[in-house]
């Protein structure tokens, strides 16, 4: 099949290894001063918004899980708030991920069409890229604005988000866009989210040292995590199996917290996000 011209092959069948470079490219060298302005304001906002609830809670890493192991059922539905609350702008940003071809079977299909056709496939992909960093920006928004409205910080959500998606109901942390993630791997926010949860752990065998109902069971099981999370950076908390009081907790909300879930978005659920000048933010 002839090759399309004026169009380069890089770009007609990019498959999954840089999809996700392919959307940054696009939808930076094409948005012009309306997508900028669009990308900025939810993370204006959600910076903004951060910077509240990190004044009222402070960092994700100062919160202390509740010392007798289960999480209370008013702080699930805190939780289970803020994942409903949000559920438009993940779908709207899983929408955007699977207009894109992120996988190698998808990009080969791409390739394959005939050349006025792929030139609409190319037409939609760009038009979807566009709006990625806005939907991104405002999921942000959309969440620490409903964390506030919840009452929950960073390191309360971050918290439960891991023991109950990923400990519990064994979703990957690996997951995120695409059909297949052989070449594009998502794991926690490089780790900094699992080194953030061991420091709760730790504050909670803290909290229970000082607590006189403490159970020794469970501060033994507890103090054996901390250090299996410290020989392996990789380890989720509580990998082997949640004790019994902390499975109970979260078992009558295994179908919201199943229903709320989504494997596309799982790479940005627990970023926090600051300006770093006058038009850029990172996420961290």
């Amino acid at each position: 099949m002839p090759k399309s011209k004026g169009i380069p092959n890089w770009l007609i069948g990019c498959g999954a290894g840089c999809g996700v470079v392919l959307l940054i490219m696009i939808a930076l060298g094409v948005g012009g001063a309306l997508f900028l302005r669009d990308t900025v304001s939810g993370f204006e906002d959600a910076v903004q918004s951060g910077d509240t609830l990190e004044e009222i809670y402070g960092q994700a890493e100062e919160f202390t899980p509740a010392a007798q192991a289960a999480i209370p059922q008013g702080r699930m539905r805190a939780f289970l708030a803020v994942r409903e609350a949000t559920m438009p702008q993940r779908d709207r940003i899983a929408e955007i991920f699977n207009a894109i071809p992120m996988s190698d079977k998808r990009a080969r299909e791409l390739e394959d069409q005939p050349f006025t056709e792929k030139l609409g496939s190319i037409f939609r992909i760009t038009t979807s890229a566009m709006g990625l960093g806005a939907r991104i920006g405002d999921f942000y928004a959309a969440r620490n604005k409903a964390m506030l409205e919840a009452e929950i910080g960073f390191g309360e959500y971050s918290y439960i988000y891991v023991l109950a998606y990923h400990s519990w109901l064994q979703h990957s942390p690996k997951d995120g866009p695409g059909e297949d993630n052989r070449q594009i791997e998502f794991e926690m926010g490089n780790r900094d989210v699992q080194r953030k949860v061991l420091q709760m752990l730790r504050n909670q065998l803290d909290g229970l040292g000082r607590s006189a109902t403490a159970s020794a069971e469970f501060k033994q099981a507890l103090q054996a995590e901390i250090e299996a999370m410290q020989a392996d950076s990789r380890r989720l908390p509580w990998q082997d199996g949640l004790p019994e009081p902390l499975q109970a907790s979260l078992k009558p909300f295994q179908e919201r917290l199943e229903a709320t879930y989504d494997p596309t978005t799982n790479p940005f659920e627990l970023s926090r996000n600051r300006k770093t000048g006058d038009w850029s933010y990172t996420t961290e």
